[in-house]
């Protein structure tokens, strides 16, 4: 099953790609068995990426995600990569910085 969720994270051991920005929010769409093996497999691929996931939020699956919400336009397309063949598929990464 795919499942989905929003991804809290910063960049760690010198990863510059989010520009020196404190951290991000990012969609994230995996195939997993359930949503503890959806964390694990998340967290496992963003510290093999130099990023420290601080919080998943949202997580839900493919089958709860409504597809007549404009707002799940860019879930809708992670779906459409994991079907295609990805393992993991992220969308953009929307930077914040400290306050």
């Amino acid at each position: 099953m795919i499942w989905l969720g929003i991804v809290e994270v910063k960049a760690i051991n010198n990863n510059e790609d989010l520009g020196g920005a404190a951290g991000a929010f990012v969609n994230v769409a995996y195939i997993a068995s359930s949503q503890n093996d959806f964390i694990q497999n998340v967290n496992e691929s963003f510290q093999a990426n130099d990023f420290e996931v601080i919080e998943i939020e949202e997580i839900e699956n493919e089958e709860n995600l409504s597809i007549d919400n404009p707002d799940n336009a860019e879930k809708l397309e992670l779906i459409r990569e994991i079907k295609n063949g990805e393992k993991i598929a992220w969308g953009t990464f929307h930077t914040f910085d400290d306050e």
